[in-house]
Order: C-alpha cells, then sequence, then structure tokens
C-alpha cells in the first residue's frame, strides 16, 4: 500500500495542475479522440510516479497509480489526463491491460516494445478516461472503446505471468473487439490483436497457458458488477452467443500467442522460451500441426546455440517424443524419447525428475505400441523413483499412479485400475481441490472403468459428475470437456440408448468443428464413432459414408500406417461384410491386418482381430 503524508495529495494536485493549467483545451468528444505519446509517458510520467511512489513503484497496482498519480493531477479541472497534456494526438494503438496488476508490467512492455517506435502514441484507459467520473457518468465513454479498436493499428496486450488479464471481463471484450473488428476470427485470424509477451521473460508461461486455455468470459470478473453484465448481455445478442465467443478468442489468442516470438528477435533464449511456451498452448489444445512448427524451430534453435545435450535442447526433443506420441506417430516419438531419455541421464542423473518423466512418458508410448510387459515396468520404474524424490501426494507421483491405472484398464485388469484410480482421486481432491481439470480427468477415467467393469450406475454417474464439471470449470466446448461428452456418448450405444448416443456425439462432434476444424483427427474420432453407432442402428449406407469419411480424413492427416487409421480400415471392412460384399470387405480386412501387424506386431490384439475377420470369411 502506498503511504501518503496528510495533505500530500492536495499539494501535489495543486502543484501539477498549475503546471498542466495553460495545456487545457476543449473536451474531446469521445475518449477515443487522444492518446499519448510513449516518449511522454516514458520521460515525464514514469519519473512522476517513480517520485510519488518511490519504494513502492515495482509492486503498486495501476488502480494505486490511478489514485495517487492521475487523479491527483487532474484533480482541480477533473478532466480526462489526455485533455492535460499538450502533445497528446490520435493513437496509433490501443493498450489492453488490467489494473489489478503491478503498473510496472505496463511501464515494461511499452518501454521494451516501442524502444525504436517512441514517436507513436497509445491509448491507455488510465489517461482517456475521465477517472473523477461515476461508472453511469463515464458511459458514453465506454460505448467508444470499439471506435478506438477501429481506428488504431493494433491492440496490444500487456500479458502478465499470472495470466489475469484473460480473467477480467474488459480484457476479454477489448481482445475480442480487436480480433472482430480487425478481421480475424476465422482459422484463428488474431486481427488486430497483438500479445506483448515482455514480462513473462523471467517465469515463461506455466501460469498463463491454463488460464488462457480455459477462457469463459461468462465466468470473468469486473471491479463493477454492471460492466461484467452489460458485456455479457452484448455477447448474448452477437451471433453464437457466449459459446462462439469463447471458442473464437481462445483461437485467436493462440496464433497471437504463435507470434510473440517475432517480438524477441534481439533476445535469442527469450525467443525461444517463447517457442516452447506457444507450442504448449497449442498442443493442449490438440491444434498439433503448429504446435510441432513451434518446437521444431525451437530444438534448432537451442540446439545452434546450446548444443544438442543441454538441459534445454533436450526439454525440447521430451516435448516432440510427447507430441508424435499424441499424433500417433510411434516411430518418430520413440526417436525423440530414448533421445530425451539418455540425454537426461547423462545430464542429470537417473533420479532427477526430468529423467523420471522421461520414463514415464516411454512407458506410456510402449503401451500404446502394445509392448505392455515393457510399459508396465516403465511405468513402475517411473512411479517408484517418483515416490523415493518426491513423496505419494506430490502431482507427479499422482500423475505416474493414473497412467499405471489406464494401463492396468487397458489390460482388461479392472479391480487393480479400480484402486489406483480411487487412490489418484483422493490425492488430487486432498492437493488439487474437487474442481480441479486434473481431478476431473481422474472422475472421468473411472466412468470409462465402470463401463468396462458393467458397472453401469457408477459409469453413468462418475461421467455425469466429470462432465458437468468440466463444463463448468473449463467450458462447453474445450477439448476434455468434448471427450467427456464422447465418453457418455459411447456409455449409451453400448447401453442401447442410441438416441441418446447419437444426441451426445453429435454435440461432440460440432464442438470439435469449431474448436478443431472439419479435418482434425479428433473430429474425425467422433465421426468413426457415429459411424459404428448407426451400424448398430442397422443404418449401414449411413455408416459407410462416415466410415469412408473418417477413413480419408485420418489418412490425409495421419498417414495410412496411423493406428486410427487401420482403425478406420477395419471398422470400413465390417460395413461391407454387414452389407455381404465380401470381396471388398475381405481387401480391405487384409490391409488393416497387414499394416497392423507391421505397425503393432502379429501377437497385437488389434492385429489378431483383423486375422480372425479374415479367417471368418474364408470358411
Amino acid at each position: 500500500m502506498v503511504v501518503t503524508k496528510p495533505g500530500m495529495n492536495e499539494e501535489l494536485a495543486s502543484k501539477n495542475n498549475q503546471e498542466l493549467a495553460p495545456a487545457l483545451f476543449p473536451l474531446a468528444q469521445h475518449a477515443s479522440d487522444r492518446g499519448v505519446p510513449v516518449q511522454w509517458f516514458l520521460e515525464e510520467f514514469i519519473p512522476q510516479v517513480r517520485e510519488r511512489l518511490g519504494e513502492n513503484f515495482e509492486e503498486a497496482t495501476t488502480k494505486m497509480v490511478v489514485e495517487e498519480v492521475v487523479k491527483v493531477n487532474t484533480a482541480s479541472n477533473r478532466r480526462a489526463y489526455v485533455q492535460l497534456i499538450p502533445c497528446s494526438r490520435p493513437p496509433d494503438f490501443f493498450i489492453s491491460h488490467t489494473w489489478h496488476r503491478p503498473f510496472s508490467e505496463l511501464f515494461c512492455c511499452l518501454s521494451q516494445h516501442f524502444r525504436d517506435l517512441q514517436g507513436s502514441a497509445v491509448w491507455v484507459d488510465i489517461f482517456a478516461f475521465n477517472q473523477h467520473l461515476s461508472f453511469q457518468e463515464m458511459e458514453t465513454d465506454l460505448s467508444t472503446l470499439a471506435q478506438t479498436v477501429r481506428q488504431t493499428q493494433k491492440t496490444l496486450v500487456v500479458m502478465d505471468p499470472q495470466g489475469l488479464c484473460f480473467t477480467r471481463a474488459w480484457c476479454l471484450k477489448e481482445h475480442n473487439e480487436a480480433v472482430i473488428l480487425g478481421g480475424g476470427g476465422s482459422h484463428g485470424n488474431p486481427g488486430k490483436l497483438q500479445i506483448m509477451p515482455y514480462c513473462l521473460l523471467r517465469n515463461g508461461m506455466e501460469n498463463v497457458v491454463p488460464m488462457m486455455y480455459n477462457i469463459q468470459v461468462e465466468n470473468s470478473t469486473a471491479t463493477v458488477a454492471a460492466d461484467k453484465e452489460m458485456i455479457l448481455q452484448e455477447i448474448r445478442n452477437q451471433e453464437g452467443g457466449i459459446e462462439q465467443f469463447n471458442t473464437v478468442l481462445k483461437r485467436a489468442l493462440r496464433m497471437a500467442v504463435a507470434a510473440m516470438p517475432q517480438l524477441l528477435s534481439h533476445d535469442n533464449e527469450a525467443r525461444r522460451k517463447m517457442l516452447s511456451s506457444a507450442a504448449v498452448l497449442f498442443m493442449k489444445a490438440g491444434d498439433y500441426q503448429p504446435s510441432q512448427q513451434l518446437y521444431e524451430e525451437a530444438l534448432q534453435e537451442s540446439i545452434a546455440a546450446l548444443g544438442e545435450q543441454s538441459a534445454e535442447t533436450l526439454h525440447v526433443v521430451q516435448a516432440l517424443a510427447v507430441l508424435h506420441r499424441k499424433k500417433a506417430e510411434y516411430v518418430t516419438s520413440e526417436r525423440y524419447q530414448l533421445q530425451a531419455l539418455e540425454g537426461f541421464r547423462q545430464v542429470l542423473g537417473g533420479e532427477h525428475s526430468d529423467t523420471l518423466h522421461a520414463v514415464h512418458t516411454l512407458g506410456l508410448l510402449r503401451m500404446d505400441q502394445g509392448q505392455h510387459e515393457v510399459a508396465e515396468q516403465l511405468l513402475l520404474q517411473g512411479l517408484e523413483g517418483r515416490i523415493r524424490t518426491v513423496g505419494e501426494d506430490h502431482p507427479s507421483t499422482l500423475t505416474s499412479l493414473n497412467s499405471l491405472a489406464n494401463f492396468y484398464r487397458g489390460r482388461g485388469k479392472y479391480k487393480k485400475a479400480e484402486k489406483l484410480y480411487m487412490q489418484v482421486l483422493e490425492g488430487n481432491k486432498r492437493m488439487l481441490g474437487e474442481e480441479h481439470p486434473v481431478t476431473l480427468s481422474t472422475i472421468n477415467n473411472l466412468g470409462v472403468l465402470y463401463m468396462h467393469f458393467s458397472n453401469h450406475t457408477c459409469a453413468e454417474q462418475y461421467l455425469l459428475q466429470a462432465l458437468d464439471g468440466r463444463k463448468r470449470v473449463l467450458g462447453t466446448d474445450n477439448p476434455a470437456t468434448l471427450a467427456t461428452l464422447n465418453n457418455l456418448g459411447n456409455f449409451y450405444k453400448g447401453r442401447g440408448d442410441h438416441s441418446h448416443a447419437e444426441e451426445l456425439f453429435q454435440q461432440a462432434l460440432e464442438g470439435r468443428k469449431r474448436v478443431l476444424g472439419d479435418t482434425h483427427p479428433l473430429t474425425m474420432d467422433i465421426i468413426n464413432n457415429l459411424a459404428e453407432l448407426y451400424k448398430a442402428k442397422g443404418n449401414y449406407y449411413i455408416a459407410l459414408a462416415l466410415h469412408q469419411e473418417a477413413l480419408e480424413g485420418r489418412r490425409r492427416a495421419l498417414g495410412a500406417e496411423n493406428p486410427n487409421t487401420l482403425t478406420s480400415l477395419h471398422n470400413l471392412a465390417s460395413i461391407f461384410e454387414k452389407l455381404d460384399d465380401k470381396s471388398r470387405a475381405r481387401q480391405l480386412y487384409q490391409q488393416a491386418f497387414e499394416g497392423r501387424k507391421r505397425v503393432f506386431g502379429p501377437n497385437d490384439h488389434k492385429t489378431l482381430a483383423s486375422k480372425r475377420k479374415l479367417r471368418q470369411l474364408e470358411q
């Protein structure tokens, strides 16, 4: 808290207003007319703030600066600050920031971003709006924000290290208007939106990514409750409403994040960090191609600067291994994964957290490859190492337990899986809380487990609980929410409730198309599930068209030998079998069998399933 002496504000107000009085000019028609030159901000305003706040400068929030400096300097005239500055002029850039973060972050971003462009003028709300007016009196000025965004070149976002700007209603409104009024929105085009990353150089985006990934304007906050309601009502009246607002903004922000490294060409280390941080955001959203491009660029720059065996390089290699596993590109994933594991062992030792993480992810890869014995050994090795080094309740230990539970569920060892899931659930509730996304993920996994158990009551209960929690915490279009919708669809399909299953699959499909696009592999997953539903209903020609769409989509996105593509081949063969086209069915089963044998080996259960079908047709 800034401490001032009695009468200090009045004395300063008198002094500053005497200095500003000769510069007074008639009121502008609206706040968008005037911006402050960056040079004035840095050379005249910042020294005033430093003098006024003293040692509190670094921690003082923008709200405190408004109270202690802006209002003091404009007290006698009671006008907007820009109307007292002779050098104010039409703004070139709109600055979006939150009053609840340190003012020094605004200073940091403007001083860095405009180091070669100090002749530019910026629109900043603390100067543009008359801070002596009430909300009701300021309402006319607030309505001009869209006009301000429209007439400026860019909206520059002060990205704070905690991602608080993505929880504030006004900030989200400003970001969205920059996207839409800048001609963006389609295919993630950010329009006029640009993020200034300078406050993230010390700690990266670790705290920012989940905030941006989980944006929900309906859960945002505002200092004045009426502000939020006004913003939400405006959004509800727009086409697509709140759901489309969240989806469009998140996609645009991802593209704005991808552009951040371009602003750091003067600082190679910071640029590499931003490349990896941006890649994480895309990977979490299931948008794998841009994520891969960003990681590969980060890897090239890291190798050039630090060498192949540096810890930073190995972290990027590890991330690429995980990314390619998510894409089911197992050969490429294995190459990166073994390189990362061996590198971490040499550089950091066998018990280091990064080494144990690499052991864990190698276990997940072997599980996906069908190498079950090796997978179990690696998962247990990673778990035991984490218990030794960080304890049983550490989040990484709980992650290992959850992965082992997934492994046992996949192997049909349901009792073992149930015991581990319950242990994970209790640990997550204790350490993270009942509504944390990780806790909700475990609840979802238990629902899927009980589907296999044929414990229909528990399965439905857990899946509905996970869906309700994920909608509330993550939003309706979040990939995790859509995954639970898909799981519920599979549950009702298995129960013979085809109508309910179809409704859920369609919701999941529409959500994935909105968020990821028509051709994304996760969208193809839902199309495949819908096809299997129509097959179960006996609507073979509809199922045929959907399976053909899924097969072609997976071939284009994943390649001919991807496990999911081979599943589509097998499923399409089953439709031709139902239609009594045995020649075509045999041909597709043969392709699926040969592909699965190459990818998984001759004894994998999927390979054997295709082989059994071939034998049945030959009888």
